[in-house]
């Protein structure tokens, strides 16, 4: 049995989500979509205020096209008896209300027990029957209540027991009777699916918040398997989960605690490679265009999510847009500015060759760093970079266009930050004048050192953790030329200033993360 321990409800709400999205989007991956049970995950789902949380992250990967629902099973635990499906507090409102409505999910492929049907135990059985039908559950996510019972399976409940009537505890009308008028309103029956059904399932998530969940969730993880916390069965399965919050775990000893977050340390983000996350936007196959304006901007921008591509192979080039031979610190230029000699414009030529091969391979050692090789680097230096008023050409545009015609990138990477000297904006608005052929599929905005995101800018956040980080801000210090850069006598930035700028994820503590605008091509181009 697996422990997550994260810091607030937010966080394990997220961590959650994402991991059910993980779970669809492979199982699709391996099996396709069709019409047979084999190609539908079926999830298990549980009603209350604990998973509502869950609910919202997953509604927000579908809105975001991350997640579709159109091959999803679901199942859910239990439904009061006695009161009508459009009740109000029926589970099935519920549900909809709060999550099927805004999901792409077909009607057929929802599941829910029937408190009004004519023969109650007919219904328990023929629901048991579905689930056999379907292949069995893959992830059944339940919640906790404060006596430990999952679903109704309430103290005494069989832990052999399946889809069944179930009369109410006392405890249990109790705790529901803030969603009623009044407590007499609460139902004193209602169906749930048994121990047994959930410990069929595949898999298991069990989730847990606030310090009113700490005796059950102590009994869960220390206590002995027993009918009087049904949660605890779950000890038996082989893949459970329990995804828990810091006020849930204040009965647990602390031996305990640091265990668990001592294993938490050594798992990547929610149990899976990390680069399952970002393949949610770029297939294996696709090829992966890098724009940099400078040989250091790639890096600075997305040096986490370059070590995360699903095949670097198919990183078909990093474009140094210019060769960046301005910028160099005071150790690399000499500052004399004698302009007497014959010889001058000579040695400005030779000393811009000089400058502009140690930028280029100051850039190679950078990339490689990163698990990249010397030839995917091109050294693209567009001629508006050595003019004196840097007037963007036919003859710049022509240049890009050569490279995406050659290359044939399912996905470009765009530098859209403001710099100093407008090289950047520049560097856009060319690729902005491109003409993209058909396969191109998305345009990925960045940023580097000189802007921030502001908030609502960006749709798409890459989580990496801190190994990741270390190895970028490496990358990023192979650019020795950069140190401590001056203009104008005065400092606008420092390698030093933008390696300290990363910050841990609010969603994912513990994680750093890079920040993007992800655009159709139509939604770039001029």
């Amino acid at each position: 049995m697996r422990v997550i321990i994260k810091n607030t409800y937010d966080d394990l709400s997220f961590w959650c989500a994402l991991y059910i999205k993980q779970k669809i989007n492979k199982h699709m991956d391996l099996y396709g979509y069709g019409k047979c049970n084999v190609n539908k995950f079926v999830l298990g789902l549980p009603t209350g205020s604990t998973p509502l949380g869950v609910y919202e992250n997953l509604i927000n990967f579908y809105n975001n096209g991350e997640l579709s629902f159109k091959n999803v099973i679901t199942f859910n635990m239990d439904e009061y008896v006695g009161i009508s499906s459009n009740h109000s507090q029926s589970y099935r409102t519920f549900m909809n209300e709060n999550f099927f409505k805004y999901i792409d999910i077909p009607s057929e492929n929802i599941n829910l027990l029937n408190g009004n049907a004519k023969n109650l135990i007919e219904e328990c059985k023929n629901y048991e029957k579905k689930i056999l039908e379907v292949g069995g559950i893959d992830l059944f996510l339940c919640g906790v209540g404060r006596d430990g019972h999952i679903a109704f399976n309430e103290p005494g409940s069989s832990l052999n027991s399946v889809t069944r009537i179930k009369t109410l505890s006392e405890e249990t009308i109790i705790d529901n009777a803030r969603f009623f008028e009044k407590i007499t309103d609460v139902p004193k029956q209602a169906l749930t699916v048994g121990i047994k059904t959930i410990m069929d399932s595949k898999e298991i998530i069990m989730l847990a918040s606030g310090t009113h969940k700490a005796n059950a969730l102590k009994h869960c993880i220390e206590g002995a398997i027993s009918n009087q916390y049904t949660c605890t069965a779950i000890q038996n399965h082989p893949k459970a989960m329990i995804i828990c919050d810091e006020n849930s775990i204040s009965d647990l000893r602390y031996k305990t605690v640091l265990y668990y977050k001592n294993l938490q340390k050594n798992i990547d983000l929610v149990g899976l490679p990390l680069i399952n996350y970002i393949q949610q936007f770029i297939d294996d196959d696709d090829k992966i265009l890098i724009t940099s304006p400078h040989p250091d901007d790639d890096v600075i921008g997305l040096g986490g999510t370059m070590q995360l591509f699903p095949n670097k192979d198919n990183v078909c080039g990093i474009v140094y847009m210019t060769n960046g031979l301005g910028g160099l610190n005071d150790n690399y230029n000499d500052n004399d500015n004698d302009n007497d000699n014959d010889n001058d414009n000579d040695n400005d030529n030779y000393k811009k060759y000089i400058n502009s091969m140690i930028r280029i391979k100051e850039g190679m050692s950078s990339i490689v760093s990163l698990g990249y090789k010397h030839d995917q680097v091109i050294d693209a230096n567009l001629p508006f970079y050595g003019d004196t008023y840097r007037n963007v050409t036919r003859c710049d545009i022509n240049m890009m266009q050569d490279i995406i015609d050659d290359k044939k990138p399912q996905h470009i990477f765009v530098c859209i930050d403001e710099d100093p000297h407008k090289t950047h904006i520049k560097c856009m608005n060319i690729l902005k004048k491109l003409k993209y052929p058909d396969y191109v599929k998305k345009i990925w905005l960045y940023k580097s050192a000189w802007e921030k995101w502001n908030k609502d800018e960006f749709n798409c956040t890459i989580h990496f953790p801190k190994d990741i980080l270390n190895k970028k801000i490496t990358a990023i210090n192979l650019h020795i030329s950069q140190q401590d850069l001056y203009v104008n006598n005065d400092k606008i930035t420092s390698f030093n200033d933008i390696t300290s700028q990363y910050e841990l994820s609010h969603m994912c503590p513990e994680y750093y993360y890079e920040n993007f605008m992800i655009v159709p091509v139509s939604d770039f181009v001029l």
